[in-house]
């Protein structure tokens, strides 16, 4: 297995200890619209749930399983209005199990719903592939294939993709 750390965050502002010593913005709840505006944190968000795509793609695979799924508040999708959270995730959010198969169709909200914070779970397609989100924006990506391609368009897409097991595993 390849195991990478897929992030905003420049690995050049990391100390020795693997610490990230810049402050930026950690979390869907920094959007304050001064800081941090919606426009912004979308642009950041997109990119992550890109990445996990890119990863798919380059996999060759469009379903992945959800595990250690833990839901949080549903009040704060009610209260966010339709822009930010469409019909169809809150659908999703209200019908998600353990061990479901997520379509790409659906993988997408479900990136979107954990790095926002309402939800949180693994994601994974049988012993080849995983996706693990961690606190402040971190995601851990495995699989069975370098994916030279898809980290090529991450990169491109201005996250960082470095060398690093999850901590989740």
């Amino acid at each position: 297995m390849f195991y990478w750390r897929v992030t905003k965050y420049n690995p050049l502002y990391r100390n020795e200890r693997d610490v990230y010593l810049k402050d930026e913005w950690t979390s869907f709840s920094d959007v304050d619209g001064i800081n941090l505006t919606m426009d912004e944190y979308l642009l950041t968000e997109n990119a992550y749930v890109n990445a996990v795509f890119h990863f798919m793609s380059d996999m060759g695979i469009t379903t992945l399983e959800i595990s250690d799924l833990e839901k949080y508040n549903l009040e704060e999708i009610g209260q966010s209005g339709q822009i930010l959270y469409p019909n169809e995730m809150i659908s999703l959010f209200n019908s998600i199990h353990e061990r479901d198969i997520i379509s790409i169709k659906n993988i997408g909200h479900v990136c979107r719903l954990v790095l926002r914070e309402v939800l949180w779970c693994k994601l994974k397609y049988q012993h080849s592939f995983f996706v693990h989100f961690g606190f402040d924006y971190y995601m851990y990506i495995g699989c069975s294939l370098k994916c030279d391609k898809a980290i090529e368009k991450i990169i491109k897409s201005g996250l960082f993709v470095e060398l690093c097991e999850s901590p989740y595993s």
